[in-house]
């Protein structure tokens, strides 16, 4: 039960109890039977309600909430959000009940807000309105809050909810996120072989260029590999060479500039290393261009493989 009672010099007030834990579904449904009691009308909107908010606490900038509001004249079922401090736009629907239910799904970055004339176990559904959430500003965790408000502009003005038969349903999209979470989690536990890749392009002033970084954790180097487009540089006029090596004080190589000599880069020319290099926190690899930018663009695939040496460690 939230119960908002303005006393003998009323100011405005909100109340919101949180329900449990949080929330870490990006796909789930949350379903509360609600019994209102109102005290004397007012004519700003009192509302008892429920809210999921992002993180763990309560966030008014990033929310969504399904209520009744009732004022001297108007009694309606109000879908509102905010994210990112931006209101959305609202839904309402015109209602006389005083016991009702609300439902809230959330399908990753869409929400969708429903109210039910009828309890539990005999619901029937009407959708309000969905909302989208386009930059996912409500993040992974999130917090449901029962809440009742009164404008507190006269002594009377009480809110009162009775929240019953609350429950949290996870949908089939939990277990793929859950799926992504273990997976990435997995690889980066000690001894896992992880694989990693990125691009880099030789048409570029002469200078060493950001491939991978340490981090979290320490992390084995293994193997590298790059590999040419079809654009053939060894006839090139500036570009001299390419290596790729540690920013350490003493750099660990990794492809020499001897390797990676001008007439070694031919059309689709792959250099490859094995070996084993610890890779410290912060650590990066990089590639080095010398002499000068190729003659074309030329962008070319890198693809290394390490293991953490402490769980959580990887290349970024």
């Amino acid at each position: 039960m939230v119960t908002v009672d303005p006393d003998v010099t009323p100011t405005a007030a909100e109340y919101a109890v949180n329900k449990n834990n949080s929330f870490v579904s990006r796909y789930f449904r949350a379903v509360a039977d609600v019994d209102a009691t109102w005290g004397s009308d007012s004519v700003t909107a009192k509302h008892i309600g429920m809210a999921i908010t992002e993180g763990t606490a309560w966030n008014t900038n990033n929310f969504v909430r399904v209520s009744k509001e009732k004022l001297t004249g108007t009694e309606q079922f109000a879908a509102r959000a905010t994210f990112g401090g931006a209101a959305q736009t609202a839904a309402v629907a015109a209602t006389t009940d005083n016991v009702f239910a609300f439902m809230i799904e959330r399908l990753d970055n869409i929400w969708n807000v429903y109210y039910s004339a009828t309890q539990t176990p005999n619901h029937a559904w009407t959708k309000l309105t969905q909302f989208e959430d386009t930059s996912n500003n409500m993040t992974e965790e999130t917090t449901l809050f029962f809440v009742a408000l009164s404008p507190g502009s006269a002594d009377g003005e009480t809110v009162r909810g009775d929240f019953d038969n609350f429950r949290y349903y996870i949908s089939s999209g939990f277990l793929e996120q859950m799926y992504r979470q273990r997976t990435t989690s997995y690889s980066r536990l000690v001894g896992i072989l992880q694989t990693v890749a990125t691009t880099e392009n030789l048409q570029q002033v002469a200078a060493s260029y950001d491939l991978f970084t340490g981090t979290t954790q320490d992390v084995i180097l293994e193997s590298l590999v790059i590999r040419l487009p079809n654009v053939n540089v060894s006839d090139d006029v500036n570009l001299t060479s390419i290596s790729i090596q540690t920013d350490d004080v003493t750099a660990s190589t990794v492809i020499s500039s001897a390797d990676g000599a001008k007439a070694n880069l031919t059309a689709e020319a792959q250099l490859g290393w094995v070996g084993s290099i610890l890779i410290k926190i912060g650590t990066k690899i990089q590639l080095t261009i010398a002499g000068g930018a190729a003659d074309a663009a030329t962008v070319c695939d890198i693809v290394a493989q390490c293991r953490a040496v402490v769980n959580g460690g990887y290349l970024a």
